[in-house]
């Protein structure tokens, strides 16, 4: 099995072209008497490798056996490998081994700077299949923490993203790490960019569309007149609107920024003006009710009051109350506002009494 192991070994060195020396190995060793037999073969072929094809196969053959036996002197030989060839195409892909190694041995820091470095310095590299880029971005979003590191990369990556939802969903992340460093002005920029692709879904924010064009919407106001301190008062002006039909405050109760109308089921669609101008007419035409307290699902945050005898396409609406999201400005930041419409019966009852 030896000798057929050797014989192989060789074989691949007539195919990859080996000549003259193309620089000198030490013998990295791992103390395994066998083993170290098996890389003084491999070490000597590759340093009589001159393709980098030819180097590729072999680099990657020690690598294998020396991440198996002792992975500080896999990370010595992959350092002198890059050393050695310093325009080797595939210098990217033998950083990118370094960096798996130093997260095996819990060197997060080094790690981290191995990634920044592919995505910063090399050029595109695709092996198997797989873009070296994206899996460096992946990796390197793990394990940064830090808002300043993380805008950092986000703006590195930003230009040699070539999926436009990947690009949308990486403006989304530098919007939320301007927000931590209190750049409102920058958070805002990096919203309006991801907004521009309406379909792309953040998979741990479900609401972040509507909250992102919320943002953006209500800083377009120099005043923000429709906004509550207290709920109580906001319902309290919304019912007797209705009551009084009084077309002018239902319309003043309105959220200016992204009212929106639709069932429960779709996305947070923006009212057209017609339909939000057309309420007013509604109720002065209409008998319309209101229930006598908040729906039992309202909390902290969020809060709806059941409507009904629109005799519209669907007959009862769900008023719905946010408290607004906005730390750009710390007194509307809180407030709440009247944001929009839900169409049609929950999927479960509210036990709120009628008025």
């Amino acid at each position: 099995m030896k000798v057929r192991y050797r014989i192989l070994i060789f074989a691949a060195l007539s195919l990859l072209g080996c000549r003259n020396a193309a620089g000198s190995f030490p013998l990295f060793t791992t103390g395994q008497s066998e083993t170290d037999r098996n890389l003084r073969i491999l070490m000597e072929t590759l340093n009589g490798t001159e393709t980098p094809e030819g180097r590729f196969i072999l680099i990657n053959r020690i690598a294998q056996i020396l991440r198996g036996e002792n992975r500080i002197t896999l990370d010595l030989f992959l350092q002198h490998v890059s050393f050695l060839y310093p325009n080797d195409p595939f210098n990217a892909y033998y950083l990118f081994l370094r960096a798996q190694n130093c997260e095996t041995l819990k060197n997060h820091g080094a790690a981290q700077i191995h990634y920044m470095r592919i995505l910063k310095e090399y050029p595109e590299l695709t092996l198997d299949g797989l873009s070296l880029f994206d899996r460096a971005l992946e990796r390197c979003l793990a394990l940064t923490v830090g808002a300043d590191a993380r805008i950092d990369l986000y703006q590195t990556a930003l230009p040699r993203i070539r999926i436009p939802e990947n690009r949308s969903e990486l403006y989304y992340r530098l919007a939320k790490a301007y927000e931590e460093k209190k750049e409102w002005s920058s958070a805002l920029e990096a919203y309006e960019k991801f907004l521009e692709s309406p379909h792309v879904v953040i998979h741990d924010d479900t609401n972040a569309y509507s909250s992102a064009a919320k943002k953006v919407g209500l800083s377009k106001f120099n005043r923000v007149d429709w906004a509550y301190d207290d709920l109580n008062r906001l319902v309290a002006d919304i019912k007797y609107a209705i009551r009084t039909r009084n077309s002018r405050l239902l319309q003043r109760c309105q959220s200016q920024a992204l009212f929106f109308a639709n069932s429960w089921a779709q996305d947070e669609v923006e009212a057209e003006n017609s339909f939000r101008f057309g309420m007013g007419t509604i109720i002065q035409r209409q008998n319309i009710r209101y229930a006598a307290a908040l729906d039992p699902i309202s909390n902290e945050r969020e809060a709806y009051l059941e409507t009904w005898n629109w005799q519209f396409q669907v007959g009862k609406w769900y008023f719905y109350f946010s408290k607004i999201d906005y730390p750009a400005d710390p007194e509307l930041n809180g407030k709440w506002e009247w944001a929009g419409i839900y169409f049609g019966d929950k999927h479960f009852e509210s036990t709120a009494d009628a008025s």
